[in-house]
């Protein structure tokens, strides 16, 4: 999710399950699906929900909500250039006082790989440019 040109580094398919519960009523879970496709190109799929609860003073309870869904595509250039992004939907509603809200982002990523070797490890140096 912070940079899309990171899923070229996948090179199989891969399916990832995540959530956390930071306090009784704070949360956010997420699904994402990477297939790698050839030897340079990466698609990804991924569905991230969030959520809070929060009572205020006079005992009023409003709950907080996320739900986005990110497209990613990514390109392997060079053996050590990447270039990547995501099509984000958001949904959000933030609570009965405000209302739902809908929106569009997308993100622009660069990775430069100058250091991959099996016995000196990995070296990845990305930029990343959210929500244009």
């Amino acid at each position: 999710l912070s940079n899309p040109a990171l899923i070229t580094n996948v090179d199989l398919k891969t399916l990832t399950l995540g959530g956390l519960t930071l306090v009784e009523d704070v949360g956010f879970g997420n699904i994402s699906f990477i297939y790698p496709l050839f030897l340079n190109h990466s698609f990804a799929l991924t569905l991230l929900s969030s959520g809070m609860q929060i009572i205020d003073r006079n005992g009023v309870v409003n709950n907080f909500s996320d739900i986005n869904i990110v497209g990613s595509y990514a390109l392997k250039v060079l053996p050590i250039l990447s270039v990547g992004t995501n099509s984000t939907f958001i949904y959000r509603d933030l609570g009965d006082g405000v209302g739902r809200k809908i929106g569009v982002g997308f993100d622009l990523g660069l990775v430069v790989n100058p250091l991959n070797h099996y016995r000196f490890g990995i070296l990845d140096i990305g930029f990343n440019l959210q929500n244009a």
